[in-house]
């Protein structure tokens, strides 16, 4: 997952992303974004759970395997000491 810095226009009273500029990486595992997505939309933009996951959805990485889909272990990439 990359946090980007975007560049917007605003265009009728829309914003738009016109490009964006990575800030910082993170290896995360689906299983962990699609968990936690629609509670970190929740928190940060204020958004009920039915609207995070009409919005989110769509962008959402595919359903995770079911070896990807247990819960990361203390120690490993995703929950690091």
């Amino acid at each position: 997952m990359a946090v980007c810095e975007p560049e917007l226009a605003v265009e009728e009273g829309h914003y738009r992303v016109t490009s964006k500029t990575p800030v910082a990486i993170l290896e995360l595992s689906r299983a962990y974004v699609r968990g936690y997505i629609h509670e970190i939309a929740w928190d940060a933009l204020g958004l009920s759970n039915n609207k995070a996951k009409r919005l989110l959805e769509p962008m959402l990485p595919r359903e995770p395997a079911a070896k990807e889909a247990a819960p990361a272990r203390e120690g490993s990439k995703e929950y690091p000491r």
